[in-house]
């Protein structure tokens, strides 16, 4: 045992997918590194099957305790960076067009139909805690990531995923990556009526987008020996969008709540000091789920919702029920 300060706490990953849930990426290709706020390293969470319950024992205590099923959970947050943002929104939502020739590249990131992808993307990371241990994590996929943002401060990014196999690992972490920040005070703003979205940036407060997958995990038999008890496959389950805005009381805006209208969201930020960084999310069809009022200092707030009930795709919308455009300096995600 030894005392180990959270500084002395890293984690390393690549922009890249496995080719399988069964096939690590390379140790070596793991060379980038980002610092982060807040971190659950991976934990294990382990199905047990136990006779605690029966009868015929003559005590009420197992007599025997069987692993039936593991997988590895862990969660992060970070500053929702040019690196981050990548990694995470091309894990979970699968679908990635790139264009462009350099040094500014763009990346259009969706929901792949799960009709075209039967599973998550799997990748995979090292974790290391000071002296104490440094694990490879292989098969990981992504449950859910978040975007939020609040006056001046930077975007954040936080993402829960789970992982099928660990096993230990030597290899040199790297360096920490050079990425670019986004704030919400370098963003704009359009809502309002689908397809007659205005300007509404000097009204925004705070707002935070939720994307999930759900997984649908699986174990199953026909194993490697001595793997029976790890995660088969962890299949793409239902994709949701939800999430919110907090805006200075506006009765135009929420009128598109009591009307019921069918609105529209695009939110453009740009990166903290350096030309060309975007992150736009597009959000082209919903309705407001849920409205909330509060005083905040000297000012009346008002929150629009919109959850995974409200999110249209049919009903006119062509195209994705979301799209997300990253320019950045990466060359290729997903590897």
């Amino acid at each position: 045992m030894s005392i180990q300060r959270p500084t002395n706490f890293f984690w390393a990953f690549a922009q890249k997918k496995q080719v399988d849930i069964f096939t690590a990426i390379a140790a070596a290709s793991l060379n980038k590194s980002l610092p982060y706020r807040e971190y659950t390293n991976a934990m294990l969470e382990k199905s047990i099957s136990s006779d605690r319950l029966y009868f015929g024992k003559g005590h009420d205590f197992a007599s025997r305790v069987d692993r039936t099923g593991h997988q590895f959970r862990f969660g992060r947050t970070f500053d929702a960076t040019s690196e981050s943002l990548a990694w995470a929104l091309s894990l979970l939502m699968g679908k990635v067009t790139t264009t462009g020739a350099g040094p500014i590249y763009q990346h259009v990131v969706e929901y792949e139909s799960p009709l075209i992808i039967k599973e998550c993307l799997y990748t995979t990371i090292i974790e290391k805690a000071g002296s104490e241990y440094q694990n490879i994590l292989s098969g990981v996929f992504l449950e859910s990531v978040n975007l939020s943002a609040e006056g001046k401060e930077n975007l954040t990014l936080a993402l829960t995923a789970s992982g099928r196999q660990q096993t230990t690992n030597a290899t040199t972490m790297p360096s920490i990556t050079k990425s670019v920040a986004f704030r919400s005070n370098h963003a704009t703003f359009t809502f309002g009526a689908s397809g007659t979205e205005t300007a509404i940036s000097e009204s925004v407060l705070r707002w935070n987008l939720a994307l999930a997958s759900n997984p649908d995990v699986r174990w199953m038999p026909g194993q490697t020996s001595g793997e029976e008890h790890l995660i088969r496959y962890a299949l793409t389950g239902a994709q949701t969008i939800s999430g919110s805005i907090s805006l200075f009381l506006d009765s135009t805006l929420r009128a598109a709540f009591l009307n019921h209208t069918q609105c529209g969201l695009t939110i453009l930020c740009k990166g903290v000091s350096h030309v060309g960084h975007e992150l736009k999310i597009e959000i082209p069809a919903f309705q407001i789920s849920a409205e909330a009022h509060a005083v905040s200092g000297q000012t009346s707030e008002l929150t629009l919702t919109f959850n995974e009930d409200s999110v249209i795709k049919d009903d006119g919308v062509t195209g994705s029920p979301i799209k997300i455009t990253l320019k950045n300096e990466i060359v290729s995600l997903l590897g």
